[in-house]
């Protein structure tokens, strides 16, 4: 089997964007901006997303086990209201500098 492309989202258990927005009721309008803590385990960087679940993703850097990492992710809309969430952008950062951005779930 290859080696995954870097940014690929190698294993999650997230749910889709319509399943975790179920789980709020009376879901109106959602902007979700938040940096969490992440970690470095076999090539991959692995964090989770309140209300979207658990993403690891492979990136084309190696990381030192010192060094800090954070994932700040904010949700994006494709839709001309852009008032309910279509997808979710992640920002790789160690040690405060950025080393890869994109697109984890749905689209934007």
């Amino acid at each position: 089997m290859a080696a995954p492309q870097p940014g690929t989202v190698v294993s999650s258990t997230h749910q889709s964007m319509n399943a975790a927005h179920a789980q709020i009721q009376d879901l109106h309008q959602l902007q979700l901006s938040i940096c969490v803590g992440a970690r470095y385990d076999n090539g991959q960087i692995c964090f989770t997303v309140p209300i979207y679940g658990d993403f690891c993703i492979t990136i084309p850097v190696h990381i030192d086990v010192s060094e800090s990492i954070k994932a700040c992710a904010e949700t994006c809309s494709n839709s001309l209201l852009g008032v309910i969430p279509t997808g979710l952008v992640v920002k790789i950062l160690v040690n405060d500098a950025a080393v890869w951005e994109g697109t984890i779930l749905g689209s934007c």
